[in-house]
């Protein structure tokens, strides 16, 4: 959220968005994000280790993952990545802010961690059940592979600092997947890409 924040801040700044509509939506975006920081904030204060499975309910998971993406456009954007989406509309049962803190964290990590002009590839496949995120980033060590959904664990700390890691977002994602008694792989290569599936 930060970063979107921050991005969106200094584009105002430097007048490179100056008209009203741009204006607008820039800050109903930075309000938006300051919101979901404050969410962040208070889910790391309280240390919780509860999912929101009160609100059950239906939800599209294809629908989930385009209105994401197009929170994520800023930072899509600012290191040339494209998005590459095959997706069926599935329905899967589970809280609205379980679902968004699935994906988005999923999105953000293959943000994050790409290449510049390295590309995301999306499935969502109602037959298998599954929704897949697949990138071309720096991968993951096998030796990491057991570790990566640890709370605050991050691989490579060098590069995670340069990325503003907090090293939760793994953990909330498998947090999320083992409540609702989902599963979910990991495949990776160092310096070709991460592949995540979660099995619905």
């Amino acid at each position: 959220p930060l970063t979107s924040i921050l991005g969106y801040q200094e584009l105002i700044k430097e007048g490179i968005i100056s008209s009203k509509k741009d204006l607008d939506y820039a800050n109903t975006r930075t309000l938006e994000e300051a919101q979901r920081m404050r969410e962040i904030v208070k889910y790391m204060l309280e240390n919780s280790t509860m999912v929101n499975a009160i609100s059950v309910s239906d939800h599209d998971v294809s629908k989930y993952v385009n209105t994401i993406l197009d929170s994520l456009s800023y930072e899509l954007k600012q290191k040339k990545i494209k998005v590459k989406k095959h997706l069926d509309k599935m329905i899967v049962r589970i809280s609205h802010d379980d679902l968004d803190k699935l994906i988005r964290n999923l999105l953000i990590n293959a943000i994050k961690y790409n290449k510049v002009n390295g590309s995301i590839e999306i499935t969502v496949d109602k037959k298998e059940k599954t929704l897949c995120i697949k990138d071309t980033g720096i991968g993951i060590n096998a030796k990491d592979l057991p570790l990566i959904f640890d709370r605050f664990y991050m691989a490579d700390k060098g590069r995670s600092r340069d990325n503003d890691s907090s090293g939760i977002g793994l953990s909330i994602v498998k947090r999320v997947v083992d409540y609702y008694k989902f599963r979910i792989d990991v495949e990776s290569k160092v310096g070709e890409g991460s592949s995540f599936t979660i099995h619905f």
